[in-house]
C-alpha cells in the first residue's frame, strides 16, 4: 500500500494528535507531518535540506488560529510561491464564522473544514478527506500536487 504525505500546520497538539489518530484510525496510508508554526512549515517546505515536497506531498491541512502569524498569512505566502502554488490546501479550523470562510476560499484555499466536537464525527470527516484528497482528487498530468508545472 502507498503512503501519502500530508501536512499539518496546528499549533495545538492535543488536536494534532486527533487528526493523526483519525488518520491512523480510517486512513491508514497517509503519513502525518505536523508543524506548529509557520516557521516549521516553511523549514520542512522550502529548506535546502528538505525534500519534502519532492517526495510527492499531498495536500496541507491548516489551521488559522496560529500564534504569531495566522492561517490567512501562510496561506497567502503558500499561494505566491511557485512550489506550493498547486497544493491543494485545506483549512481545518473551529471556526464557523462566515467571514473566516470567505477569507480562507479568496486566499487561495481549497476546502474549509470545520472541526466536529466529538470525535467519532471529527474521525469521519477526517477520513472522508483524506479519500477524496488522497485517493479521488488528480494532480495536472505530469506533476504530483507539490510541484509546479512547466
Amino acid at each position: 500500500m502507498k503512503s501519502h504525505d500530508i501536512l499539518l500546520i496546528e499549533d495545538d497538539p492535543h488536536d494534532a494528535e486527533l487528526v493523526r489518530r483519525a488518520l491512523r484510525d480510517r486512513y491508514p496510508s497517509a503519513v502525518l507531518h505536523v508543524a506548529k508554526d509557520h516557521t516549521a512549515a516553511l523549514e520542512l517546505l522550502y529548506s535546502p535540506e528538505s525534500s519534502f515536497l519532492q517526495q510527492g506531498l499531498k495536500c496541507i491541512l491548516l489551521d488559522l488560529a496560529l500564534p504569531r502569524v495566522s492561517g490567512l498569512e501562510i496561506l497567502r505566502r503558500l499561494r505566491q510561491d511557485s512550489r506550493t502554488r498547486h497544493l491543494p490546501i485545506v483549512i481545518l479550523s473551529s471556526s464557523a464564522e462566515g467571514s473566516d470562510i470567505r477569507a480562507a476560499y479568496e486566499g487561495g484555499a481549497n476546502s474549509y473544514l470545520v472541526k466536529a466536537t466529538s470525535y467519532p464525527e471529527f474521525a469521519e470527516e477526517i477520513g472522508r478527506l483524506g479519500h477524496y484528497w488522497l485517493d479521488l482528487n488528480q494532480a495536472p498530468r505530469g506533476e504530483t500536487p507539490g510541484q509546479a508545472g512547466p
